[in-house]
């Protein structure tokens, strides 16, 4: 993945959110700290985990205040982490020689989970493959797939976290992106469940994978360092 270190445009969303966004042509006037870019896998410490979930909490946050002081999540998991005294550090995971791809190592990680969907028997199989040659504890969590009732009603398995959703997010369950957004959902309960086990069991360092992960012994024993 990648840190961005440097202030960037103020005006970056301009053009990239819909008309009704509250960010709709509004300049973000926030503090800057150093992010970790979309679309980059994170390894969190425990210390991050406590840093991040005691700045807002996952029952108490208000969704909308928040979205209004942050313009994306990467920005705002960066910004609470400053605050706590965090800084991301990038990583290369490849492997470029077969003889360090063959190295038997035992990392020092107290739990890897992995978020596998249930009909994803093929995913399952790949991921028992990788982990169980890695030699670490590691356990499979289901990934909830929340119905449009288990949202929307007041009374559904799921309603306390989609009223979290921000206001102008809601209408989407609705619309065309009803699919994604429920999908999203999903992804979002699990690894908010996968969270609170881990603090609930007091592991102090853990790997949070999703099934379609590619990862290798020389790569987990590397990020070893990077894990405090």
């Amino acid at each position: 993945g990648k840190v961005k270190f440097k202030q960037g445009s103020r005006h970056y969303h301009f053009g990239r959110v819909d008309i009704d966004s509250y960010w709709f042509n509004r300049k973000w006037n926030g503090d800057f700290s150093p992010f970790i870019c979309g679309g980059s896998s994170y390894v969190l410490s425990s210390r991050a985990v406590n840093v991040i979930t005691s700045h807002y909490g996952f029952d108490e946050v208000h969704n909308d205040v928040v979205y209004e002081d942050h313009i994306t999540e990467d920005s705002m998991i960066g910004i609470i982490l400053n605050k706590g005294g965090i800084e991301p550090t990038v990583y290369d995971y490849g492997v470029s020689r077969q003889e360090d791809r063959d190295k038997e190592v035992v990392p020092e990680i107290d739990m890897i989970y992995y978020i596998n969907l249930d009909y994803r028997k093929d995913r399952r199989r790949h991921m028992e493959r990788i982990l169980t040659s890695l030699k670490i504890p590691y356990q499979r969590k289901s990934a909830i797939r929340p119905s449009f009732g288990d949202l929307v009603y007041t009374k559904g398995k799921y309603n306390h976290y989609f009223e979290r959703v921000v206001s102008d997010r809601k209408p989407w369950i609705r619309g065309e992106y009803k699919d994604r957004f429920i999908g999203m959902m999903g992804a979002y309960i699990s690894h908010i469940e996968v969270l609170n086990d881990i603090k609930e069991k007091g592991y102090k360092r853990v790997l949070i994978l999703e099934a379609d992960v590619k990862f290798n012994s020389f790569g987990l024993n590397t990020s070893k360092k990077y894990i405090k």
